[in-house]
């Protein structure tokens, strides 16, 4: 066995007999919530003159420009002169025996541990790419945002709907009342039904952005120069997230600006009757002369001027300072609640009663202009970039491994599928054997962020757990009083998960269409709190018409065409869709059970699987051959005898030769792509789907490259598109289904025929139905205490 170990290009001399072992291990058994799970293995090398050479001599701490071994280099290591992995190396110490060096001491490190190398403690805040997406922020941006999305063309991509305003309320809460006479309109509480005698309604400066999250994940990829490929990515759960951006309890639509900032001294200052006269005069331009504005004029750093009620037009303002210090620092500056075009003049006058004035500053200051925008990444939290992207990766329970210069993302069971069978029965010791109990979790934690949103923390008061969470105890006797020997796995991500709200109209009882956020505390203070992940859904209000208020309420208007609501579910009216819950919850929408939850589609067979009491662990040993040591991944399965097994751990010494398998018995649920008893198969049977249109994705397993086709069962096959088929191994099927506007259910069938066998998946659709149950508030409707108090 041929083994070259190279650091930067230059090949290191190694000694014969000193093994290197190497420990591969992308999502250890052991450890679910482990992620970005790298292999390293220390080593020592002699100090032969080349070594000495590649480390610069490290050893002398007098040599200038030496080896600097607080980083670490880019290393291959080869087998047979094939590439066997890459990564990183770094120095660890060098050994001195009679007063020279014998022998150097590293350890390399495998090639997915670049991502916490390169982030860093960095936070979302840096990055960059995402001012692509600042916008002008005014009432016309905002209502675009809420009811039809703002598009951005960056480097000739058009990003559709990247960032809207959804009906996501961070100051008032909203009630819809369309009785005429009800005109509430409070700094708590608001009336949003539409009426020509309201002036009222959803505020634009209520409302802030979200964005994609597929679009902060792109934002980190182009910082630090990942190219993140993967089949996660192309599905639909991934593509249609929002992240909420709320890093502040301010409103957005404050536009500040100082124009004026002088220091100085009085000189003789007088002891007896002195004072300074600070004035400030502004002059809107012409077009800007209804814009209201509010002068602030500080003296050393205190408040000496500030109008409690706005100005308009043209306005000089004096502040009076008695008793003034010897020095001064003065500023001068606008605020208002939209742009804002203006010129200002101002004057610093210093008076003593026995004596003259003295014109301390005089200053003029021509077109000024304040330019109200939306900045993205200063609305973004502070929150590390790493701790943020891990804990997608966590919540999705993804695997991210190197592929070249590619990091793939997959979730578990994807990745299990693209795995290959190899008979390794030949090559194993059969002499030693060790079988032992599979790893047991006696307590399954999975946990947003606590909230103080006014509904998940009435939940919490309610449950003793928040909306979405999960958190399972697992007891081996029937009074629950004795946990079963085990562990406990916590999956907890830096998301919170408030709880929304549908709203009634109070003056008849029926249920609107209307779907909102209430995002303040109890006492209806706003909230500043973690990020949420959630979706939007473009829900047609016509019948239900909302107030939209501009800069003022003569800027009072309809909207009664369609708006962006905040959504658990991908789609809000329809419970099969998946749902940005741990837990399956009750719909706040529909009042059904959103079973397709964020367990159930992503960590159900894994869990389910360690659970099974046919799990057991298998440690034995064997020595593969070069060709199957090069090409044998932690996704394969191995056959050995008429039994499979999954890959837990594998540790090669790839100089003395011998390979330690750490195996779990095969009870995994996930298609393999070279099995052939299946020959090719979709991820799920079908799915059921409400009469709305909706665009979806599912993934076949299967090395065929056949097109994806409709099959017509009787219900023609016109209301479904099949949009792309992308990768391979684990293909995913992207497709739009119309709306059904009918009261009947239809049904058709997409199918793959890889020669093998025919993969089939069924979309089934149903008609049009009446209105379903509402619980949109404890005001609005008695059942708010059901979902408050009754767990799915």
């Amino acid at each position: 066995m041929k083994v070259q170990v190279y650091i930067e290009g230059q090949r290191i001399d190694l000694f014969e007999d000193e093994g290197i072992s190497i420990t591969q291990g992308v999502q250890d058994v052991r450890d679910i919530s482990k992620l970005f799970a790298d292999f390293s293995q220390s080593f020592k090398v002699p100090a032969s003159d080349n070594n000495n050479a590649i480390f610069k001599h490290y050893y002398n701490a007098d040599i200038d420009g030496g080896f600097d071994a607080r980083t670490r280099k880019l290393a291959t290591i080869d087998v047979n002169t094939l590439d066997f992995k890459r990564g990183k190396i770094q120095l660890e110490d060098v050994e001195i025996k009679d007063n020279q060096p014998s022998m150097y001491k590293i350890t390399f490190y495998g090639d997915t541990i670049k991502i916490k190398d390169l982030i860093g403690d960095d936070e979302l805040f840096t990055l960059d790419w995402l001012s692509n997406f600042n916008h002008d922020y005014d009432e016309a941006q905002v209502e675009l945002g809420l009811t039809e999305g703002l598009d951005f063309t960056v480097d000739g991509v058009t990003y559709e709907d990247a960032v809207v305003y959804p009906l996501i309320s961070y100051t008032r809460q909203y009630f819809y009342n369309s009785d005429p006479t009800d005109t509430t309109s409070t700094d708590t509480l608001v009336n949003i039904a539409y009426d020509v005698g309201r002036t009222d309604g959803v505020n634009f400066g209520d409302l802030k952005p979200a964005i994609k999250l597929s679009l902060i994940i792109e934002a980190i990829a182009i910082k630090y120069g990942f190219n993140f490929t993967g089949g996660f990515f192309e599905s639909m759960n991934y593509k249609d997230a929002y992240v909420s951006l709320n890093n502040s309890t301010d409103t957005l639509n404050s536009g500040f600006l100082q124009f004026e900032s002088e220091t100085g001294n009085i000189t003789a200052l007088s002891s007896f009757g002195a004072r300074l006269e600070y004035r400030c005069s502004i002059t809107p331009d012409p077009l800007f002369t209804s814009v209201p504005y509010t002068i602030l004029l500080t003296y050393n750093g205190q408040t000496v001027y500030e109008n409690e009620t706005p100005f308009f037009g043209t306005q000089t303002v004096t502040a009076i300072i008695d008793d003034p210090d010897e020095n001064y620092d003065i500023t001068a500056a606008i605020i208002t609640q939209s742009d804002f075009y203006f010129s200002a003049d101002t004057r610093l006058i210093y008076r003593e009663i026995l004596t003259a004035f003295d014109v301390l500053e005089i200053n003029s200051y021509p077109l000024l202009s304040i330019n109200l925008q939306t900045v993205i990444t200063n609305l973004l939290y502070d929150i590390k970039t790493y701790d943020f992207l891990t804990s997608v990766f966590k919540m999705f329970n993804l695997i991210v491994y190197s592929d070249n210069t590619d990091l793939v993302v997959e979730d578990l069971q994807s990745w299990y599928s693209q795995g290959k069978i190899y008979d390794i029965s030949q090559y194993v010791d059969n002499k030693k054997l060790k079988i032992a109990k599979g790893r047991i979790y006696n307590q399954l934690n999975y946990k947003f962020e606590d909230s103080d949103q006014i509904i998940a923390d009435q939940y919490n008061e309610n449950n003793r757990y928040y909306y979405g969470n999960i958190e399972f105890k697992l007891y081996e006797n029937p009074e629950q009083t004795i946990l079963i020997d085990g562990e406990t796995l916590d999956i907890e991500v830096v998301f919170e998960n408030p709880i929304f709200e549908r709203l009634l109209n109070l003056n008849d009882g029926i249920l609107t269409p209307i779907q909102y956020c209430p995002y303040f505390d109890k006492e209806i203070k706003p909230l500043s709190g973690n990020p949420f992940m959630f979706y939007v859904d473009d829900v047609n209000i016509s019948g239900f018409p909302i107030g939209f208020r501009g800069e003022n309420t003569a800027t009072y208007r309809d909207i009664n065409t369609s708006i962006f609501m905040p959504s658990h579910s991908r789609v809000v009216s329809d419970d099969t869709t998946f749902a940005l819950n741990f837990e399956a919850e009750r719909s706040e929408y529909t009042y059904g059970v959103m079973s397709n939850s964020i367990f159930q589609t992503y960590f159900k067979d894994y869990i389910s699987d360690i659970f099974s009491t046919k799990r057991r662990n298998y440690e034995l040993t064997a020595i593969l051959p070069d060709f199957l040591l090069n090409k044998l991944k932690l996704n394969d399965r191995v056959l050995i005898g008429d039994r499979r097994y999954l890959i837990n751990k594998l540790t090669s010494d790839i100089v003395n030769r011998k390979d330690s398998f750490e195996l779990i018995n095969d009870i995994y649920d996930a298609p393999i792509a070279t099995d052939t008893l299946s020959g090719g198969v979709f991820r799920t049977n079908g799915r059921f789907y409400n009469s709305e249109g909706i665009t979806d994705t599912v993934d076949y397993i299967g090395e065929s490259v056949a097109p994806a086709l409709l099959n017509d069962l009787g219900d023609g096959t016109t209301w479904v598109t099949i949009n792309s088929t992308i990768g391979t191994g684990v293909r995913t099927v992207n497709f739009t289904v119309d709306p059904n506007t009918t009261v009947s259910q239809r049904t058709v069938q997409i199918t793959i025929n890889n020669t093998k066998s025919i993969a089939r998946f069924n979309i089934i659709q149903r008609g049009t139905v009446g209105t379903a149950f509402d619980f949109s508030s404890a005001s609005n409707s008695a059942l708010m205490n059901t979902i408050l108090t009754a767990k799915s």
